[in-house]
């Protein structure tokens, strides 16, 4: 891998040529994204959020309506519907093919930053990182994948406006940034303007200037607009989601002080060792030898950022880019889980550029030759081959499930999602033994007292059924789905008043509900008949 040097990127027609120089390593890097995630083609809908979102959602179909939302994700929900209509495959293809693009844009970023050979390192790596595969292959967070397309995207055009200084460039930087919020809705996207500012003092200035900064002023002033507008009453409501539908409480959730050390080791563990994969990293008893150990790596990484920043801070920039991607873990009321895979996708894009600095460095300390070529290699056959396995964990709920129940053994929500596959798949006995663990490891989680409810009305035995589903319900009156199966059960037993009274409730929680108008409609012809 040589390092030769290029002549500065000043245009968007210097980067047209790199394209065109460099045909042959797009090709390579797409056959790579490829032999990772290929198998993804064949997946299917997961129940987190995928089955809800587009196999159930009734407005898939009007694209008027998804269009009308004005999110970037309905837009291609609804256009992949329009030609593919609800064949997985599809929308999993589509994913693959946003991260393929992703990388792509990470070369260019950093051909026109640093240099090729870095730029090749970085995005050979990044391109089947495993800790990047529940973002790419979790249909549902594909808007991970559109943070950090704006993200380089928008540090493209600031990268041009500085080198060229023509105004057009910010222009389009900003025009950039505000497609986003708008496009996007959500709080990651207002990790955008601090992504940017390390660039632009770390990487760019490789020193603080604060002249400089005030290029950057407008990003912080449209993100509180944006934030005012679209996220202070989601504020809110992600609180109360997290109360009521998640079990989760954010006031009483573990100080931001007190999960720091752990936000922090866990990141640097999984971009180091991605290994244990999981969709839930909970349920995890951390001795207070563990703790301390914890604090210690948070300590030294922060002295390692300040020290790097008076030799290398362009480095330091890119370890303060990990950490930047998972700023709402940080928020001091808890407003998303303390860490998740799919947070981490910018985060492994900036682990792989600092390893694309760390690889040749080591082979001029080391003095071996080709050091660089036989890290990258055997980097690159451990990541592909642990990619390629845990893809194969997310091409199905019930492997998923199966898999993460192995890494996780004490989370509440696998066995919940465990007794779920059992129940789909008519393993009744083993969907009850699920829920109970579930329940045992969290009284208080109503999801699956409810569910082995419907377990229990599906096996026919009422009384067990009502039993859990009223205990359900009073846990959380939210779940309208509680409401709806004690209506069932009272109508076969033809107690119609009862069962008109549940499902009257279960529109009174949620508006429209087919299942309840249907039963309802049906509850009328029942009375109807009797009456005759």
């Amino acid at each position: 891998m040589d390092n030769k040097s290029h002549k500065e990127i000043t245009s968007i027609k210097d980067f047209f040529q790199i394209i065109k120089d460099n045909r042959v390593t797009f090709l390579l890097l797409f056959l790579l994204v490829m032999i990772a995630y290929g198998n993804l083609a064949r997946g299917e809908f997961l129940n987190m959020d995928d089955e809800k979102g587009i196999l159930y959602n009734p407005d898939i179909g009007n694209m008027g309506k998804m269009f009308k939302t004005g999110f970037l994700y309905n837009m291609e929900l609804a256009l992949i519907y329009s030609v593919f209509g609800l064949e997985p495959g599809a929308y999993h293809v589509f994913s693959v093919l946003s991260h393929y693009v992703n990388v792509v844009l990470l070369f260019l970023f950093a051909y026109a930053v640093f240099d090729k050979q870095k730029a090749l390192i970085a995005s050979l790596l990044f391109a089947v990182h495993p800790l990047a595969s529940e973002a790419v292959g979790w249909i549902s967070a594909m808007h991970y994948l559109h943070i950090v397309f704006f993200t380089l995207i928008t540090m493209i055009f600031h990268y041009l406006f500085r080198k060229s200084g023509q105004r057009r460039y910010y222009v389009a930087e900003i025009v950039i940034f505000i497609l986003s919020l708008v496009l996007l809705r959500n709080a990651w996207v207002l990790t955008l303007p601090f992504s940017l500012l390390v660039f632009d003092q770390l990487i760019l200035n490789r020193k603080f200037n604060f002249k400089s900064m005030l290029w950057i002023l407008p990003y912080f002033i449209f993100a509180a607009i944006h934030a005012y507008i679209n996220l202070f009453g989601g504020f809110t409501a992600r609180v109360t989601d997290l109360k009521q539908d998640y079990y989760y409480n954010p006031y009483t959730a573990t100080p931001l002080l007190n999960r720091t050390p752990y936000i922090v080791f866990t990141v640097i563990k999984l971009l180091i060792s991605p290994l244990a994969l999981t969709v839930y990293h909970e349920g995890i008893y951390i001795s207070m030898v563990s703790y301390t150990a914890m604090i210690a790596v948070t300590l030294a990484m922060v002295v390692v950022i300040l020290k790097l920043y008076k030799k290398a801070s362009y480095v330091a920039g890119l370890i303060l880019l990990i950490f930047i991607s998972t700023l709402p873990s940080f928020s001091p009321v808890a407003i998303a889980w303390f860490i998740a895979e799919r947070y981490l996708y910018l985060s492994t894009m900036a682990f792989s550029l600092i390893l694309a600095f760390v690889i040749p460095y080591l082979e001029k300390y080391t003095g071996i030759r080709k050091f660089t070529i036989y890290a990258v290699a055997l980097l690159l056959a451990f990541y592909t081959i642990r990619t390629a396995i845990r893809t194969q964990d997310l091409l199905s709920t019930s492997n998923l499930w199966h898999a993460t129940q192995k890494v996780s053994p004490y989370s509440f929500r696998v066995y919940n999602n465990l007794g779920d596959v059992y129940a789909r798949e008519q393993k009744y006995d083993l969907a009850v033994a699920n829920f109970k663990k579930s329940i045992e490891l969290d009284p208080t989680y109503a999801d699956a007292v409810h569910n082995l409810g419907y377990v229990y009305l599906q096996m026919g035995d009422y009384d067990n059924a009502w039993k859990y589903l009223e205990q359900s319900y009073q846990m959380n009156p939210r779940l309208y789905g509680a409401t709806y199966k004690m209506g069932v059960i009272a109508f076969y037993k033809k107690d119609y008043e009862t069962a008109k009274i549940y499902w009257l409730k279960t529109l009174e929680l949620n508006p429209g509900d087919a299942n309840a108008i249907n039963a309802l409609n049906v509850l009328r012809q029942a009375v109807a008949a009797e009456a005759k």
